[in-house]
């Protein structure tokens, strides 16, 4: 789907989607963002608008291990 030039992107680590913001509605936020928010509160104990490289590095390395461990799994119950 196309998006509008100047609109902020931003890439999802975990699920590879590229995901744009929607223009501001009357209550002066987009209705993507704050469902974002909602959504990572539970999940994110840091400011959900910025990651330190530190953090994006953790949670690569973990996106890894999980990826590594679910393959582990998953080749046992294939044999």
């Amino acid at each position: 789907q196309a998006v509008p030039a100047g609109s902020h992107v931003r890439l999802n680590l975990q699920t590879g989607d590229r995901e744009a913001k929607l223009p501001d509605n009357e209550n002066g936020r987009s209705d993507m963002r704050e469902e974002r928010r909602r959504k990572r509160l539970g999940k994110v104990d840091v400011d959900s608008n910025s990651f330190t490289s530190q953090e994006l590095k953790k949670a690569l390395a973990k996106m890894k291990e999980n990826e590594k461990a679910e393959r582990k799994v998953s080749s046992l119950f294939l044999r």
